[in-house]
């Protein structure tokens, strides 16, 4: 089941699932090359019937080309009740035929799926796990390299991290992310994942020590080596932290909003 989309720029990976029936796993972006690349590889298969398209979460990138692959293939379009609210404002072409929850068993082709509620990237993240082989696709929830983004509101880092711990409770051998290569050792990238994480929140404590500062700031010097075009996600990366650790009694905003809130640290110098 490897990965198709368009070969010559950053892809999305979309998965075909099944034998003599199909599931395609997400829908890439609407770029002609990417919906070509996709319908090549479905042609290739033997063009069989697709049961349904599963979309893990409605950005452009996983949901972009919807409106093509329906067409071409007359699959129905299923994703999460919470995520399906946000295709009348992105896709409003797009009908979704069935809305999933967590724990909804599929069947197309002899291959069963269970759908996994993941939030955290966004409300309505899905993931998808076939329990014979051990095969988890993630969507963004966890990348074959690089790490998730997480942008409030739709992205919360609460419910980011108790999606990570859930995935790491399944009987899973292989990753078949949404961006990146496949990965082969799922134990260890789950907990390099949440170890990034809470090395993340004590770097902004850190931060943090000599006294209160803004968003902008702390962002500038975590994320220096990011290209300029990022750091706007940079930004959105610490404030989804902050949100967190807020909650969590660690912080408090003293100043501003969003992105250029200033926070200050609750807990003083670290004992370590």
């Amino acid at each position: 089941m490897p990965p198709f989309g368009p070969p010559a720029w950053e892809v999305s990976n979309v998965y075909f699932v099944g034998n003599s029936e199909l599931f395609l796993i997400d829908s890439g972006y609407a770029m002609p090359e990417s919906i070509k690349s996709i319908l090549n590889a479905w042609r290739e298969l033997g063009a069989p019937p697709i049961k349904a398209i599963l979309i893990t979460h409605a950005h452009l990138d996983h949901a972009g080309g919807l409106t093509a692959l329906e067409r071409e293939t007359n699959a129905p379009v299923w994703a999460h009740k919470i995520e399906a609210d946000f295709f009348g404002e992105m896709f409003p072409q797009e009908r979704i035929e069935k809305t999933l929850e967590d724990g909804d068993e599929l069947e197309a082709g002899g291959v069963k799926l269970k759908a996994i509620h993941f939030p955290g990237h966004t409300s309505g993240h899905l993931g998808f796990f076939e329990a014979g082989e051990g095969l988890l696709f993630t969507g963004d929830m966890v990348l074959g390299s690089g790490y998730a983004v997480i942008v409030p509101p739709r992205g919360d880092m609460v419910e980011y991290m108790a999606s990570l711990r859930k995935a790491a409770q399944l009987t899973v051998k292989r990753i078949l992310p949404g961006h990146g290569p496949i990965v082969d050792k799922p134990k260890e990238k789950i907990e390099e994942y949440l170890t990034h994480r809470i090395l993340r929140e004590i770097e902004i404590l850190r931060h943090l020590e000599s006294g209160p500062k803004p968003i902008p700031e702390m962002a500038e010097d975590i994320y220096s080596d990011m290209h300029p075009v990022l750091r706007y996600a940079g930004r959105m990366q610490v404030l989804a932290h902050l949100v967190k650790m807020e909650a969590e009694g660690l912080v408090e905003p003293i100043k501003g909003t969003g992105i250029d809130a200033v926070y200050r640290s609750r807990v003083g110098k670290l004992p370590f």
